[in-house]
Order: structure tokens, then sequence, then C-alpha cells
């Protein structure tokens, strides 16, 4: 038990104790008189009598099927745990349920799987094999790495590390690794990133796109950006950005040029409540015959929050305003007395009913591109169509058509191409002031500023991109720019790219994979892939590959965020004593094993 210690040789280590103590008295006697403690005799005591985990299997290989099945139990139970985000002592009471719940069960009469077994299958079984084929598929394939670092504010911050694959059915998303970064800047997070790549043996020539939200530590301009140092060992790595985290700053631009400050009315309304006066609160929602609601938290880093928390503000003012203005300190200069303010204003009632009707198209636009499906194909077109709406807003329709070609150009901050007040998109039929239609055309070209201002109207790689839309004529030229900037098939095989895609453009539609509105761009272009000739050779092999590789570029960050919300649920008060090596096993089980626990096939390799 006893080991060289590296704090030099007057330490010596103690694998019982777990810890270094000194030999500088007396050496060979400190040595004696550790062994003898009476710390040292509990732990040395409890190991000899424990089992290890190895004990609990029958060996490398199963004797008998009841064994398997015994096994194939546990481990499924294992990622029932993993799944649902529940404690580990769960399991403690469940192996004497089983028994009881199933008397005439052989399999629930000898399952025995405790806390810690569950931990091992987990982290021994379920895990590693799992990350262990998102890792060859890295190793052996262009991969698309998104990341993005934790905003909460406890003492450690994660920095969230995904991939982007296509398995034999779909693109997925899967999770390499989450480690604790609490220094942010550019540097750091490319050092863990590059540790965790050099662990792997994962090249950083198969990274071909990085994603990230756009703040100026990850995409700045300047050579201290995580992405200035990602272009030090991979040149050719392209920076997609994240048009979720855009279409937010738009928003965020504009509210901020109402007269009202609705950002800060909307949090105070929801701490005031937070602890306590809710019961207060229903009473005069009883008194103002309003139905009753909870109280949104408004958090300017959750995309489609506003919108969310504007409604449903509107639903209960009458019972906040009755309420805030029957309030004893509402004479008193403070919070409550500035809200009861903003509640009777007739304006600020008038600019929420303009948000909750504005905000749709935006909130609509951003769900599209968060949902877990290949949307890059559509990502300029849904640009051109938000932007068109928002014009449309305030801007003369015959003004807009002029320049349908290039939105970009309509001259919308001239007067003479506004449209009247009586014309000017608001929401509500109700008269409003002069200084409220101004406002409202503020807001507008706010809007319209930041979005040609941020978004890649002009990005010809994403106009390229339009190809992956089934719906859309497939162009030979655009295929071979997008091979030809990834490097996607080899310059001697770009020939029969080109005939491919020839033979792909002459193919009736009726013999290809069909197409229907609602389905999915992925499953369309691999069922494309698989196409055989009369012959048996696959039809459309090198076009398949391309297209397989162009899905995979994801065109938000919202899985990162997504991420995010399950270690909320997983790191919860009745785990709070959870490590980050464990949190990250559960969710690569959660995320890379992306079955339901009841349809998950225990196969051998699992055994």
């Amino acid at each position: 038990w006893v080991q060289h210690s590296d704090r030099g040789n007057t330490f010596a280590y103690c694998t019982v104790c777990n810890k270094h103590f000194s030999v500088s008295h007396s050496g060979h006697d400190d040595v004696h008189k550790n062994g003898e403690g009476k710390c040292h005799m509990e732990l040395y005591k409890t190991r000899h009598n424990n089992k290890t985990v190895k004990s609990f299997f029958s060996g490398s290989k199963c004797t008998t099927e009841l064994d398997n099945n015994v096994i194939r139990a546990e481990t499924m139970f294992s990622h029932f745990i993993a799944e649902h985000n529940l404690p580990f002592t769960v399991v403690d009471h469940f192996s004497r349920l089983a028994k009881k719940m199933f008397p005439d069960s052989e399999i629930a009469r000898n399952y025995a799987c405790g806390r810690g077994k569950v931990t091992q299958i987990i982290k021994k079984a379920l895990d590693p094999i799992q990350h262990l084929r998102v890792v060859e598929h890295c190793q052996n394939h262009m991969f698309f790495l998104l990341i993005d670092e934790s905003n909460d504010q406890s003492s450690d911050k994660g920095l969230v590390m995904l991939v982007r694959v296509t398995n034999e059915n779909r693109v997925v998303t899967r999770f390499l690794d989450m480690p604790i970064v609490n220094i942010g800047t550019g540097k750091n997070i490319f050092d863990a990133i590059d540790k965790c790549f050099s662990k792997n043996n994962i090249p950083w020539s198969n990274v071909l796109v990085f994603t990230s939200d756009n703040c100026s530590v990850m995409v700045g301009k300047g050579k201290n950006s995580m992405l200035a140092h990602i272009k030090k060992v991979q040149p050719a790595v392209l920076d997609m950005g994240c048009i979720s985290h855009l279409a937010n700053l738009c928003v965020q631009h504009a509210v901020k040029t109402l007269p009202i400050k609705v950002d800060d009315l909307l949090i105070d309304i929801f701490y005031h409540f937070q602890h306590s006066a809710k019961k207060e609160l229903k009473e005069f929602e009883e008194f103002t015959d309003t139905e009753p609601h909870k109280i949104l938290k408004h958090a300017t880093t959750h995309w489609l929050s506003l919108e969310k928390c504007v409604k449903r503000t509107l639903l209960q003012w009458s019972a906040l305003q009755s309420y805030f203005n029957s309030h004893p300190d509402v004479e008193k200069p403070g919070r409550v007395r500035k809200i009861s303010e903003l509640l009777n204003r007739d304006d600020v009632h008038l600019y929420f009913h303009f948000l909750a009707f504005i905000l749709g198209p935006m909130n609509e636009f951003n769900t599209v591109f968060q949902e877990d499906e290949c949307t890059i194909g559509s990502l300029v077109p849904e640009m051109n169509w938000l932007l068109c709406k928002f014009l449309a807003k305030f801007v003369k329709m015959e003004v807009v058509k002029q320049h349908a070609e290039d939105l970009t150009q309509v001259p919308y901050k001239d007067g003479i191409s506004q449209n009247d007040n009586v014309f000017l998109a608001i929401g509500t039929s109700t008269k409003l002031k002069k200084t409220l239609f101004e406002a409202i055309r503020t807001f507008y070209v706010a809007v319209v500023d930041k979005m040609i201002d941020k978004f890649p109207f002009h990005d010809n790689l994403l106009s390229d991109m339009a190809i992956l839309n089934p719906n859309c004529d497939m162009q030979v030229d655009k295929l071979m720019n997008l091979s030809t900037r990834f490097n996607l098939v080899d310059r001697q095989l770009q020939h029969q790219l080109t005939e491919e895609a020839t033979d792909y453009i002459l193919t009736p539609k009726s013999e290809l994979s069909g197409f229907k509105s609602g389905d999915r761009v992925d499953t369309y272009w691999l069922a494309v892939a698989r196409m055989k000739t009369g012959s048996g050779r696959l039809q459309f092999e090198l076009l398949g590959k391309v297209m397989k590789a162009l899905l995979s570029i994801p065109s938000s960050n919202a899985d990162s965020e997504r991420v995010f919300s399950m270690v909320r649920k997983i790191h919860t008060e009745f785990r709070s004593e959870m490590g980050n090596d464990t949190l990250c096993v559960l969710l690569s089980t959660k995320i890379n094993l992306d079955r339901q626990c009841f349809s998950v096939k225990i196969t051998s390799e699992y055994l």
C-alpha cells in the first residue's frame, strides 16, 4: 500500500488512505506508524471485506442464457435511469421491488443492481461503446463541430462539444465532450478542444465547419478569438455562425428603440412574484375575471421568451394593474410604484399589443432553424422571406417589388418609400397618437437595419446550398462549387460527380424517391444515395456522398443550447455532488444512444 509520492523523497503515498504522508522524521518508522493508524486499519478492513464490481458479473463470457437475460435487464434499467434523469439511489430499492413485483420470474429473482453497479454499467458499458463510435467517425470522416459555453452562475463553466454526422437513416448530432473552462478566453477554449482532439486522436483536418454563438470571443476578427486559433491548425474551416442568435439580436436591438424598457418591466413583474404575493394576485384575477396563469420569466438569452412573456402579460393585464394599484408600497419610490405607473399608461399597453403582433414572424423563422433537421438549404430563401415580411409592414409594396431581386437595396429609410400612418402595420385597430406611429416606424427601421447588417444575404456559399432542397432544381455548377470548397471529392473523380448530377437531373421524378412537404430532407437524399442501377451498382454514389456531407452543416447552435437544458435536468439539487465526469457520461448516454429505453437493443457488445 506504499507508493512513491510526487511531492518528493521526504513523502510517501498511501493507496489505502489515498493521501501523502511525511517520512522525513524517522523514515521507515513513519511508514509503520501510518499503517498502524486507526483510520488506515478501518479503511484497509473495509476494502478487503467489500466485493469489487467485477465480482457481480459472471465473467467475460456468460455461461447460461439466464445470466445473459439478467445482465440485459440490468443494462436496460441503467439506460432507463440515464434517460429519465433519475438519481442513482433509486435503484437500491428497485432491486428488491422487482423481486416482489415479479415473484415468478427467474430474471427478477437473480436481478441485483444497486447504485454502484448502475453507475459502472453506464460508465463502463453504455457510454464507451457509443462514445467510441462517435470518435471513430470523427477520426475517419469529415465532420462539423458545434460548441457553446455555459452562461449560468455556477462556479464551473462547461464547454459543450457536439459533432454533426450522418448515419444510415438521417443526420444526427452527437456528444463528444464537455470539459470545464472557467476562464473563457479564445485561447483557453481552443486549448480545451485541442486537448480533447489529441486525447481521441481526432485530426483537425477533418473539421470542415465550426458553429458557435456569434460573440467576439468565439468568432471575433482579432487574433485572439477562438476561430483565429482554429484557423492556425485548420485554415480551410468555415464559420457558419448561428442564425438564431442573429435573429434574437435583431429583435433585442429593435425593442430597445421603443420609448419604454419592455425587458425591465417583464423582469420586474416576475421577480416581484417569484417568492411571494402569488396568493394575493389570485384574488385580483378572480376580481377582474382574469383566467389564472403562471408569471413567466423573460430571459434575453432565450430566443423565444419575449413573445411568450408579452402575450402572457397581456392576458393578465387587468389583474396585474389592479394588484399593483392596490399595493401598499405603490406610494413609495421603488419597483412597485414603477410597475404600477407603466401598467396604467395607455401607450405601454399599446406597445405590448404591437410586440405581440410583430414578434410572430421572427419567432416563426427562429423556430424553423432550431429544429433538429437539415434546414441549411432553405436558409437564404427564408431570410429573404423574413426581410420581405418586415419591409411590407412599413414600406410601399411597389417599392419592395422594384427591388425583388435584392431586397437589401430597398430604400426603406426614405420617407417617400414608406407607407402613410393609415397603412402602417401596427396590429391593433386602436387609434394611436402620432408619437406612437413614429416609435413603430423606428422599430421597423431598426429591425431591417440589423438584419441587413448581420444576416448573410449575399453569401454565395449559402445560395449554392439551395440545391439541397429537393424541390429546387439541381444545378451542376453550384454542386461543383460546394464540392470544391469543402474538398469533398478528389479531383480525378469530379468528372464522375458531374456525370451523376446530370444523370439525376435527367431521371424522371417518378423514378426518384418521392419528396413531399413535411418530409425530412436528409431522409430523401439518403434514399437517393441508396438507389441502384439494373446491374446493382449505386447510381448516385458520389452525389450521395457530397449531399450527405452538406446535409450535416448546421444552420444554428440550438443543439448546444439543448444540452444545457439537459444539464439543468440532470444536475439537480438531488444530485448536487455529481462530478463533471459523471455528468458527461450521462449526457453521452442520452444524446448518443438516441433510442428510448424500452427500444434499446442490448447486443453482445454491451454484454
